[in-house]
């Protein structure tokens, strides 16, 4: 009975290669090719796999391996064809996609900024205007005082309206500075109360140092208010849009 695989992602690759790594189910990581494209696959015992906790890890880490070494398209969790024939079918029908979009990625690699704001520099901003954060704590805290929703309401108003206007006057400005040095950019929904930034950048890997330079240099002008979280390099997932024909 033919055996399903679970597809990982695309890479320019004209032989069949075996991976050191295992992917989901400990099963072992190969490249599956027709010309000199290849799919990253591993043998797939179910026929849809839950996005539970140890699956979700192992698709990034195979990803992530897999970009130590190759530019590649990486694909959403979840992917899975019938046989290795479809595969080849896949690899077909979207061949020059494919080369197209990894020509695009060869020689640059994802960075992820996040900002967030810091409490205590929110806090300060409020007292500049006049209003007692720490009261509003006591408050909100107080078990006694509970039910006092006017608190709440008000200080949260009061946290928004900041954070709106410092997402304004700082999110855009640094967004807009470590664009200047990557090839593309995108900027995605914040995730959390506390995220001011989520962006993605998309840099020439000779870029790099340069982008960390300004990446430093953007945290030291904000350290009193703001607190950046660097992440990459990383799987280009938000550069690359596939819709696959033939599946």
């Amino acid at each position: 009975m033919p055996v399903s695989r679970y597809i990982y992602g695309f890479i320019e690759e004209s032989k069949r290669k075996e991976f050191s790594f295992t992917g989901i189910d400990g099963k072992k990581v190969y490249s599956f090719n027709y010309q000199d494209l290849a799919a990253v696959l591993s043998e797939a015992e179910e026929i849809e796999y839950d996005p539970i906790r140890v699956n979700l890890l192992a698709h990034t880490h195979v990803l992530e391996e897999i970009a130590r070494e190759y530019p590649i398209l990486p694909m959403s969790f979840g992917i899975i064809a019938e046989n290795e024939e479809k595969v080849v079918e896949l690899l077909k029908q979207n061949y020059l996609e494919f080369k197209r979009q990894l020509k695009m990625l060869q020689g640059k690699i994802e960075l992820g900024i996040k900002v967030l704001w810091i409490e205590d520099a929110v806090a300060k901003e409020i007292e500049s205007r006049g209003k007692n954060f720490q009261e509003f704590k006591k408050k909100i805290g107080d078990p006694s005082a509970r039910n006092d929703q006017n608190a709440k309401l008000e200080i949260g108003r009061l946290v928004e309206s900041i954070v709106t206007e410092w997402e304004k006057k700082y999110g855009r400005k640094i967004y807009s500075s470590l664009k200047e040095i990557a090839v593309d950019s995108r900027l995605n929904q914040p995730i959390g109360i506390k995220m001011l930034l989520n962006s993605s950048f998309l840099v020439d890997k000779n870029k790099e140092k340069d982008f960390d330079k300004r990446v430093n240099e953007l945290a030291q002008n904000y350290e009193d208010k703001l607190k950046f979280k660097y992440v990459g390099p990383v799987p280009p997932y938000n550069f690359v849009n596939i819709k696959l024909k033939g599946f």
